[in-house]
């Protein structure tokens, strides 16, 4: 129920907090002098980015951002909610909206939304409904400049997909799932699919590196592709545990790293090769992550699971170098 800020430096410094009163599911936005927050309550947050304690303006989507992320390009805030719409907000006052789409109506039936990506003139975003009965998604590409008007789209319903990851983007492609099928479509027009391939159920962001697409899957893989073919399996590996806990994966020129589901906590392969399991490190008795890592200033940083309520930081890029000074924070909520 809080949002914290913490010293990047020494995370067990605690620098102040701010009290949403609901869970935070979804990750922050930093943006100049301000930090974008979206709540389990349907708000979001425009707090001071050096004390988060200090709001300046709030905006209620009417529903749930779940675990939609906010994202702020060229002083404008997009946000999707759990209850159908799409968000474009004023970054400056986000209590000003300049314009929304109706991706989906809710009803009885259990909907998901993922959260929005940014190429150009271009919004991104995938709905899906009526999981379980007669499912379908779409992912949709808007026009950024006033997201009430569609570009492109592309949906999906055969075999009642039930599940939705993610959406990153290169100059060519959009790389995003449904259900157990990974798409590359085209950047330009979403709705021309250059290939798809199934892998099974990925919920987070595919990860792109020199040439590279990585995925994990429910499936317990972790997939090497090439980012020009998804097809095409430059190397797998299978671990213990599915790979689909957080919403992504990091990787830098040298490794790469992801959550676990179940007892697995966080695994690093090597980039090059992922066949290559560098190590993998168990988190605070083995609970599910749901956190994803980051990779930021020779450090990889990762919040515990629940129950566990700690921030993680390893030092050198290994999972193992706990570095000095002491680098976990108890809070008093799940992180």
């Amino acid at each position: 129920n809080y949002f914290y800020q913490v010293n990047a430096s020494n995370i067990s410094q605690y620098i102040s907090n701010y009290s949403v009163g609901v869970d935070v599911d979804s990750t922050a936005a930093v943006s100049g002098d301000y930090v974008y927050v979206g709540s389990a309550g349907g708000l979001i947050y425009q707090l001071n980015a050096t004390n988060v304690n200090q709001s300046f303006a709030s905006f209620n989507t009417t529903g749930s951002v779940g675990q939609s992320s906010p994202v702020v390009v060229n002083n404008y805030v997009y946000i999707s909610s759990l209850s159908g719409q799409l968000y474009q907000l004023n970054a400056t006052n986000i209590s000003v909206s300049f314009a929304n789409y109706t991706i989906f109506t809710p009803n009885d039936n259990p909907e998901g939304v993922s959260s929005i990506a940014i190429s150009g003139s271009n919004v991104y975003v995938i709905s899906i409904v009526d999981i379980g009965v007669s499912g379908s998604a779409t992912i949709y590409q808007l026009n950024a400049t006033n997201i009430s008007k569609v570009i492109n789209s592309y949906s999906v319903s055969a075999g009642n997909p039930d599940s939705i990851g993610e959406v990153t983007l290169t100059s060519q492609y959009a790389y995003f799932s449904i259900g157990t099928t990974l798409f590359q479509a085209n950047i330009t027009n979403v709705s021309k699919i250059h290939n798809t391939a199934d892998y099974g159920k990925i919920s987070h962001f595919p990860a792109i590196r020199d040439g590279y697409v990585y995925v994990g899957t429910s499936t317990n893989n972790m997939y090497q592709l090439n980012a020009s073919n998804i097809s095409i399996v430059k190397n797998n590996v299978s671990v213990a545990n599915a790979l689909t806990a957080g919403k992504g994966i990091a990787v830098n020129d040298e490794f790469v790293f992801i959550s676990a589901d179940g007892d697995d906590g966080i695994y690093q392969f090597n980039a090059t090769n992922v066949t290559r399991i560098i190590t993998h490190r168990l988190i605070s008795g083995g609970i599910t992550m749901y956190s994803s890592p980051v990779i930021a200033g020779g450090a990889v940083f990762v919040a515990g699971p629940d129950q566990d309520n700690q921030l993680w930081k390893f030092g050198n890029y290994s999972l193992s170098d706990l570095t000095s000074p002491t680098i976990t924070i108890n809070f008093p909520g799940n992180v």
